[in-house]
């Protein structure tokens, strides 16, 4: 735990400037939007893993919901809060483990959706972690999970390029799990009424890399949505959605 909080503080700061540029900033935006859709109003939120906080400043100018973030990495929450504030927001972040998610609820005053981007890959128990969000979800709840899908061929073959480039693009000693995978392990947990998506992703290697601008990434965009991913949506896609419900009679 101790090294994978090192690791990430080390990264934080480079992440946040990669989410400055563009490129990074419109794939984000594009993701916030996708999920956004799925979050009924008004709702208790938790996002966990809320990284440099980019979600916690999309949900929070526009001022609909209630949301807190944690994270492991000091750093990335220091910078969240400081993006908040300077935003004219109040503080959102902690840090916090994911594996004691009790500790940080009044069990009476549950939340009512809890957000995972990008973070089940870095989690040595997935099921335990599955597990405390459920405790801590309200009777009728939501978890959504944005992760990568390990089954995109288009994925697969661009990630295999990045290897022989030794390009290095994963900060986890986890693998990726698939759809189908996490989805076993969320009905296991007790989670139950399942949404599942794929989302595209054609250029977005060019993102992470802050590639590109304004005008370049709205051709993207319409190519990507309009015509690719249109022709083969699981073989395109980057990134899985999935939305569990938890129905639990005690709440």
């Amino acid at each position: 735990m101790i090294e994978k909080k090192e690791k990430q503080n080390n990264l934080a700061e480079d992440k946040y400037k990669l989410h400055q540029k563009y490129a990074m900033k419109n794939l984000l935006e594009r993701q916030f939007a996708f999920i956004e859709k799925y979050i009924p109003f008004p709702s208790n939120i938790l996002e966990v893993g809320c990284g440099v906080g980019d979600f916690l400043l999309y949900c929070r100018s526009r001022e609909k919901k209630d949301i807190k973030g944690i994270d492991i990495s000091e750093e990335s929450v220091k910078i969240t809060n400081a993006r908040l504030k300077k935003s004219g927001f109040h503080e959102a972040a902690q840090v916090q483990d994911i594996y004691k998610l009790a500790d940080l609820v009044d069990m009476r005053n549950k939340f009512d959706v809890v957000i995972m981007r990008g973070v089940v890959h870095h989690l040595e128990d997935p099921k335990l972690a599955f597990d405390n969000i459920f405790k801590v979800l309200n009777s009728g709840g939501y978890l959504i999970i944005l992760e990568g899908n390990i089954n995109s061929a288009y994925r697969n073959f661009i990630l295999k390029i990045a290897d022989c480039l030794r390009v290095k693009h994963e900060a986890s000693e986890f693998p990726h799990m698939s759809l189908k995978d996490t989805q076993k392990i969320l009905k296991e947990v007790g989670f139950k009424k399942f949404v599942t998506k794929f989302l595209p992703g054609v250029f977005s290697p060019l993102a992470y890399l802050g590639f590109g601008g304004e005008y370049l990434w709205k051709m993207f965009n319409f190519l990507e949505e309009k015509i690719i991913y249109r022709l083969n949506p699981s073989f395109f896609s980057w990134w899985y959605f999935l939305l569990a419900c938890k129905i639990n009679s005690n709440g």
